[in-house]
């Protein structure tokens, strides 16, 4: 996966921005490869401030590319002066969402590398446009929050459905970092609050709920052990969860984990509202650097 790439570094030139393009060169000096630098001029974003008469006049289009291309240029000038060499472009488009896609096909990306940028300035925040571009995204996406350096990788496991790909994109990565891999997975325990929606339930069926639930744990460790190389040490660790995400979340700050490799999961509107995503929840509370894949 990580064998000369072609990555794409989306920049909104904020300070995440700057630590994926980082990241990047990283990628391209371990692996070869090559480094798209991409900024989405949002339209909707410029009618809002100068409506359509200003927008549709080309010199004002001009002037706004002329500013965000200087400000390429620049990190173009940096990358050079680090050994890496990289192209930028700078695009308007209707939706940066959709944008991103388009180049990305066009490109032939295998890697797109964001900074993590919310609503307010604090870098550890998702973003709206992270979040739809990982869900469109038909490549692995890297979301940087942290410039610091990787020590430990760990692979998050939801089901044996997504077993290989998580383990085998997580030894790769970590073997680039030259860092440690773990695993870390969570069962889903009977939280106080879903205790009381099943307070009609005996506490014998609750009991048996939670020790099909763990056998299904044990399974799950089996079908780990399978999937990873004899030859590999790798600690596989296992929390109770009764808060969606976030005792996942609060173990792997436990195991000082700086990178996170999880899968998209698909799921239904109706079981994100009644249960809640994990992989959203990992997205909004880790503040390590996190690639889904």
């Amino acid at each position: 996966m990580f064998n000369k790439p072609h990555i794409l570094v989306c920049t909104d030139f904020s300070e995440s921005s700057d630590w994926a393009l980082l990241e990047a060169h990283r990628f391209v000096e371990k692996k070869g490869g090559d480094i798209q630098l991409l900024h989405i001029a949002e339209l909707n974003f410029y009618l809002r401030w100068l409506g359509h008469g200003l927008l549709e006049d080309d010199d004002h289009k001009r002037f706004i590319c002329l500013i965000y291309n200087d400000l390429m240029e620049r990190m173009v000038a940096q990358s050079k002066r680090t050994g890496v060499e990289c192209k930028a472009s700078v695009l308007f488009e209707a939706s940066a969402a959709r944008g991103i896609k388009s180049f990305c096909m066009e490109k032939e990306t295998s890697l797109i590398l964001m900074g993590a940028r919310g609503a307010t300035s604090s870098a550890n925040l998702i973003g709206s446009l992270v979040r739809t571009v990982i869900n469109q995204a038909e490549i692995p996406v890297m979301v940087i929050k942290s410039a610091t350096p990787v020590r430990k990788v760990a692979g998050l496991i939801g089901g044996s459905e997504e077993l290989k790909t998580v383990i085998t994109v997580g030894q790769e990565l970590s073997s680039l970092y030259g860092a440690e891999f773990e695993i870390h997975t969570s069962w889903p325990r009977l939280s106080p609050v879903m205790d009381t929606m099943c307070s009609e339930y005996s506490s014998a069926v609750r009991l048996q709920i939670e020790k099909e639930s763990l056998q299904g744990m044990d399974e799950l460790r089996t079908k780990i052990h399978e999937c990873l190389n004899r030859e590999s040490v790798v600690r596989v660790s296992m929390a109770a969860q009764f808060n969606v995400g976030k005792d996942l979340v609060d173990n792997l700050r436990a195991h000082d984990i700086d990178t996170v490799v999880l899968k998209k999961r698909h799921k239904s509107w109706l079981e994100q509202k009644l249960i809640g995503h994990v992989s959203d929840r990992v997205l909004e509370l880790f503040k390590g650097n996190i690639l889904v894949t």
